[in-house]
């Protein structure tokens, strides 16, 4: 069985492990950022507002009751999937990124948007779509909080080429484990292949050298799980 690093929250990762434990890896967990909610009561949208998510954690963030005939715009299947379990009704998945949200958004008669998010984001969503006509406001609803040192056990499986793989979900998680870099790890790290859900997610930690750098398809969790899979079964 091929064994990877999985960096992204520990729920998520825990989900993920399971998702390619069925085509042969197993997996070691550090999250390389850990999640404070900063929402304490129900939010209430204004008029019309229809609401935007660009990511599973900010749903969660959003304190019950929650507005759940609002029309909801999400960014990927994972974001759409987690609106659908906390109760929304009206959920559409834009299956793109950023600029894919913002071209649907476009195609709809003017009406105003809530982004609800957390405190680092990328795109400019709500800046480009006010300036483009469509009242955008933000909510930050959490705050992503960067580890500062690697687990032992982490530090100890990759010194002991423990590791096949790993994978980065985000270009904030690849730069944290970038500054947290051992330097007795960079022979062991060239013996490993990277998993990437974009490109951008993998440039931060390209010039560690290692072995082999896969892209998934589509920057979605399903992707990355399928790059992953056939690896393995490859």
């Amino acid at each position: 069985m091929s064994h990877i690093l999985l960096t992204r929250g520990q729920k998520q990762s825990e989900a993920f492990s399971k998702a390619i434990a069925d085509c042969g890896w197993s997996a070691t967990i550090w999250p390389l950022l850990t999640f404070s909610n900063l929402i304490s009561g129900p939010i209430e949208l204004n008029g019309d507002q229809s609401l935007i998510f660009t990511s599973a954690r900010a749903v969660e963030a959003l304190p019950d009751p929650i507005p759940a005939q609002a029309d909801v715009y999400c960014v990927g299947p994972a974001t759409s999937i987690a609106a659908g379990r906390r109760g929304f009704v009206n959920v559409e998945d834009v299956s793109g990124d950023a600029d894919r949200l913002i071209e649907r958004l476009m195609e709809i008669s003017p009406r105003r948007y809530l982004h609800v998010r957390g405190r680092f984001s990328r795109g400019n969503i709500a800046e480009r779509l006010s300036a483009a006509g469509r009242q955008t406001n933000v909510l930050i609803a959490y705050e992503a909080i960067a580890t500062c040192s690697a687990p032992s056990e982490v530090h100890s499986a990759i010194m002991a080429r423990k590791f096949d793989a790993m994978a980065f979900f985000s270009p904030r998680t690849a730069a944290i484990f970038k500054r947290n870099v051992q330097e007795e790890w960079a022979q062991h790290l060239k013996e490993m292949k990277l998993f990437a859900i974009s490109v951008a997610a993998a440039e931060p930690v390209l010039e560690l050298g290692f072995a082999e750098v896969e892209i998934a398809e589509h920057p979605n969790g399903a992707s990355m799980c399928a790059a992953i899979c056939s690896a393995r079964n490859g």
